[in-house]
């Protein structure tokens, strides 16, 4: 009897379990190739000449999923502008505000960290 119980205890166990979806970023699965304007700019950086020195932060700002195109080039005047989903600039969001930074794209050859 104990083993039956078992049996179905993990049967329901099991059958219950789910995979688990990848939450939506801007409201898509993709934003590297869903989002035109974001795969637009990464287009340009990556044909760039200084390309090798170009990534793409992701993090949040305020609760709302921003990106920045960042640049780790030693000889560059740079300057990071926060862009929301629809590839807005934030003014008042300056990198060090951004929370949950996470690299999600460098060209091939990327010297950046």
């Amino acid at each position: 009897m104990r083993f039956a119980l078992f049996l179905v205890a993990v049967s329901l166990f099991v059958f219950s379990c789910q995979p688990q979806e990848e939450p939506q970023i801007c409201n898509v699965d993709k934003p590297l190739t869903e989002l035109v304007w974001l795969k637009d700019l990464l287009a340009t950086a990556a044909a760039s000449d200084l390309s090798i020195y170009s990534y793409l932060i992701q993090g949040s700002f305020q609760e709302q999923t921003v990106f920045i195109l960042g640049n780790c080039c030693p000889f560059c005047n740079w300057m990071p502008v926060v862009l929301d989903c629809q590839g807005e600039a934030i003014p008042q969001a300056t990198l060090f505000q951004v929370e949950d930074q996470q690299v999600i794209w460098r060209p091939e050859g990327s010297v950046c960290n």
